[in-house]
């Protein structure tokens, strides 16, 4: 029988005795035990691989990371600032949004574990509340990511964030059920209520990253595997604006990535394999797709086994020192995570980050407890501060982070609280609207349970998909193979194989508007490929200067002579560019096209480009294989991010690329 720490209600039960004592006062064990159960959750949280001497040491990790937002947050609006001196010496005056929903999370462990007076709990959770509905501002329900603390003004030009909302309202409905406060339950009613989840979809099937003054919707969207399925159940379930069921299978599940024997869903930054686990209770079931409980465990287990090969190159890395997430670094905040590991937009510097190992406790107890702990007692100490861990530091050269961040810290000790006792599972999951959001996303038991120890999630490629970790037939549609055929240049253009890309493309890295589109086609000779694009764009932009010519609106050619998987930088691949200035480049290895032209035409431009064969070092002949890849930059505003479309990008890790397939004909 798994015995658990007592919830707050059952220690008014036991309060003549201390929880140790009562364990072991052997008479009283079944008796209270079977008391205990009728007072805990049915599911019951992850089964226990620590020791007494862990529980104290999560005891201590839980209680010094609630200090700081007991101790930090602003006497007025209840805001949590984003970051804080590690020392409990100050911090700046901005907070980061999604801090709030960690906040109110912590404050019901507090509460709980009576680590708060329930009065001041619930005081300071209705204040937090209060000011969240009443006076910070939003658009449509939806809070700036980052606010002034002290008057809850949009700060640093944010966005209004669906996701660091999504994390507001999860903190905000967990606290819903914690406190028996009809101002709190009202209060978090109306938040959620009011968010307006359609509007954020701006028309199409996925969630825009947020929405800014000026600049409109973000042309970038929830449409990859990352942390948002919290947000996407959130809108699902919405009593007010739900999301259409089909947004939740509008997604990507990929790219499935196999890294130290395990097969999973890649997404590097570990937080981004944790935040929707804080809330959601996804062991025991799966949908259509996967099981996200155990595509988390195996992304832990395979950044854990790839930082420990990596300890010949950064100093102290191994299995019991490890754990890289989006965090400070020397030179400034840094998205980095693995596996995988890409010279180009991962470049690892030897930083770990402890709320990596904190916030995947629940996944891999040992291995987590194991790290964190190493952390605790590397060189005497010097990363445990007035709140727990510091954000990061690198043993490779000794650098320690400054600060304590809220969502860090926020995110271990919610983990830290599911490993120990379910509660912030249970307690988000007594919600209708969850329940609700599960059933229509498909969600059902039978997958298998989680397992103590991590070390039995070692499975070969083969037995971890057989082990319904995946439904690849369910995925195999987010993977579509790309295949055009180059026609014989002697034939007229109308009769090559002409391809559209536009932004309902499945293919497209990023949404985007969908009156810009594209149809491309090749042909061939002894002497040249032929590439011709026809690009639709009623708002052609060439003003960026020289320096940005890769950002201006123009059509991109990838291509992979070997048709493998073409290598970012690879010195056999190729990345054309043919801006509307009639500009052409090659970017990896700076080739040059003699013949190419980019003309204005009544409703975009035109592309045709000759590559020579010597260039792709290739023999022509009919049945040839290459990998191609056309795409389509195409901006808006000077200072707005490019969206490009891209007619195949598959990611297989390690700057590795699946392209599409052009057979010459």
């Amino acid at each position: 029988m798994l015995i658990l720490p007592p919830s707050r209600k059952a220690l008014t039960l036991f309060s003549h005795m201390g929880w140790c004592e009562y364990k072991r006062v052997n008479c009283w064990r079944t008796a209270c035990a079977l008391a205990l159960l009728a007072l805990l959750p049915a599911v019951s949280p992850v089964a226990r691989a620590g020791t007494g001497d862990d529980d104290r040491f999560l005891d201590d990790l839980e209680r010094a990371g609630f200090a700081l937002f007991r101790d930090e947050a602003h006497s007025v609006t209840g805001l949590i600032p984003d970051a804080v001196h590690a020392d409990a010496s100050g911090h700046g005056n901005v907070a980061n949004v999604a801090g709030s929903g960690f906040a109110l999370a912590a404050f019901c462990v507090a509460d709980e574990r009576g680590w708060l007076a329930h009065t001041q709990a619930v005081a300071r959770v209705r204040q937090m509340l209060r000011f969240l509905a009443e006076q910070a501002p939003h658009e449509h329900g939806f809070f700036y990511h980052f606010l002034d603390l002290s008057t809850g003004a949009r700060t640093w030009e944010s966005e209004a964030s669906s996701i660091d909302t999504a994390l507001v309202l999860c903190g905000a409905l967990t606290a819903r059920q914690q406190f028996d406060d009809p101002e709190i339950r009202c209060l978090a009613t109306r938040l959620y209520e009011r968010v307006d989840w359609n509007w954020m979809r701006n028309n199409r099937p996925t969630l825009c990253l947020g929405w800014s003054p000026g600049n409109g919707f973000s042309r970038y969207r929830w449409e990859g595997y990352a942390e948002h399925m919290a947000m996407y159940l959130l809108g699902l379930g919405s009593p007010t604006h739900p999301l259409p069921a089909a947004s939740w299978s509008a997604w990507r599940r990929e790219p499935l990535g196999v890294w130290a024997g395990l097969t999973f869903i890649e997404c590097p930054p570990l937080f981004a394999h944790q935040y929707a686990h804080a809330f959601v209770d996804f062991r025991g079931q799966r949908d259509d797709f996967a099981d996200y409980w155990r595509n988390s465990v195996f992304a832990t287990l395979a950044q854990r086994q790839l930082c420990a090969e990596m300890g010949a190159e950064f100093t102290g890395f191994s299995n019991n020192l490890w754990g890289i997430t989006a965090s400070q670094a020397v030179d400034g905040y840094k998205a980095w995570g693995l596996p995988p590991r890409t010279a180009f937009s991962n470049a690892l510097d030897g930083t770990l980050a402890p709320s990596a190992a904190g916030g995947s406790l629940p996944f891999a107890p040992r291995e987590c407890l194991d790290a964190l702990r190493t952390m605790r007692a590397w060189e005497n100490g010097r990363l445990w501060r007035a709140y727990g861990f510091v954000n990061a530091f690198n043993p490779h050269t000794g650098w320690v982070a400054n600060d304590a961040l809220a969502i860090d810290t926020g995110i271990t000790l919610l983990m830290a609280e599911n490993f120990r006792s379910g509660l912030i599972w249970r307690l988000f999951m007594r919600n209708p609207e969850v329940r609700e959001a599960m059933a229509h996303a498909g969600f059902r038991k039978g997958a298998p349970a989680p397992l103590a120890d991590g070390a039995r999630y070692l499975l070969p490629l083969a037995d971890g998909i057989s082990n319904s970790v995946f439904n690849l037939a369910a995925l195999q549609r987010f993977d579509a193979p790309r295949r055009a055929v180059a026609r014989p240049a002697a034939l007229p253009e109308e009769k090559w194989d002409w391809q559209t890309l536009d932004a309902d493309s499945r293919e497209s890295v990023f949404d985007g508007d969908g009156l810009v589109r594209m149809r491309f086609a090749f042909a061939w000779d002894a002497t040249n490929l032929w590439f011709r694009a026809e690009v639709t764009d009623p708002d052609v932009r060439s003003e960026l200067p020289p320096s940005l010519i890769y950002k201006q609106d123009s059509v991109i050619l990838y291509v992979n002579p070997a048709n493998t998987a073409l290598r970012w930088y690879g010195p056999d691949d190729m990345q054309f560019g043919f801006a509307v200035t009639n500009k052409t480049w090659e970017w990896f290895n700076g080739r040059h096209l003699e013949c190419a032209h980019t003309r204005s035409t009544t409703n975009g431009y035109s592309v045709s480009a000759a590559i020579p064969w010597t260039l792709l070092n290739l023999m022509p002949r009919a049945g040839l294989a290459i990998g191609v890849s056309p795409a389509l930059n195409s901006v808006s505003h000077v200072d707005e991010p490019t969206l490009l479309l891209n007619w195949r990008w598959k990611k297989l890790g390690n700057d590795r690329v699946q392209l599409g397939t052009l057979t010459l004909e």
